[in-house]
Parts: C-alpha cells; structure tokens; sequence
C-alpha cells in the first residue's frame, strides 16, 4: 500500500514506490552538493551536503513515529 503526503512542499512516498523516488532525490541532493564544491563555493557546499543529512534525519523520525517509538533524535 502506498500513502502520499506533503512534507515541507516535497511530495513524500511511503512504500516500494518511494524507493527508486528517494534515490533519485537523494542522487539530485549529493549532485548539487558536488558542484557547489567544484565551483568553489564553501557555503553553498555547506548548505548542499547539511541537506541530505536534514532530510535523512526527518526520515529516520518519521519512521520512529509511525511505529509508535518515541523520538529522541
């Protein structure tokens, strides 16, 4: 089964569906952040590569609170 949702004006998957959605994002994040980096660019790079991490971090307590668990992240 396959919910969507909008979470900070990003369309967000739960389910198989969202798998190959989420590396395709995910790829888009770490692309931006590699040129931000060629071109020299401390801060860009900064905010490009803090990103991911963001959103992996919400993902991770997203799944905490779905299955019931508390969030101490």
């Amino acid at each position: 089964m396959t919910r969507a949702g909008r979470r900070a004006g990003r369309l967000t998957l739960t389910g198989w569906e969202s798998a190959s959605f989420m590396q395709y994002d995910r790829l888009l994040q770490h692309r931006a952040a590699l040129d931000a980096i060629r071109d020299r660019n401390p801060e860009q790079a900064h905010a490009q590569v803090a990103a991911p991490l963001r959103d992996s971090l919400d993902d991770v307590k997203q799944a905490l609170r779905s299955r019931g668990g508390a969030s101490t992240v």
